[in-house]
């Protein structure tokens, strides 16, 4: 029987047209079934935090402190929403508060960066060290 197959001719085997080698070729490319799989795993599993809200007494503390820190230096600690998931995050700053805008609610540190005064959950004035001999 193998004796058979041996002596025919591989070309009278054929029913159809050979592919062509690029064609061929691309058969063997890597194949990713679950495209973006990785990255929806890493979203997933980022942890993001609830943001606390202030009471009243602390708002009004608060509030005390930003119109009594206008051009000093502030250690400030804010929460910053995610973009794509629900909650956020608390950073802290160092920086000088420049101005309040009342009408807006936002306050615009020395750097540039504007913050929500909603949004601030803590503020500690830093003091100027003097130094004397």
């Amino acid at each position: 029987m193998n004796e058979d197959l041996i002596n025919l001719d591989y070309k009278s085997l054929m029913k159809h047209i050979p592919m062509p080698r690029s064609k061929r070729a691309a058969q063997f490319s890597p194949f990713a079934a679950l495209t973006g799989y990785e990255e929806a795993i890493c979203e997933e599993s980022r942890v993001t935090e609830d943001r606390r809200y202030l009471t009243n007494d602390e708002a009004i503390n608060l509030n005390n402190k930003i119109q009594s820190s206008i051009g000093k230096e502030v250690k400030i600690t804010f929460f910053e929403k995610d973009k794509t998931k629900s909650g956020g995050k608390y950073l802290t700053l160092d920086s000088i508060i420049t101005k309040i805008f009342i009408e807006k609610q936002i306050i615009q540190l020395a750097n540039g960066i504007t913050i929500k005064i909603n949004d601030i959950i803590a503020l500690e004035t830093k003091q100027n060290k003097s130094y004397v001999e």
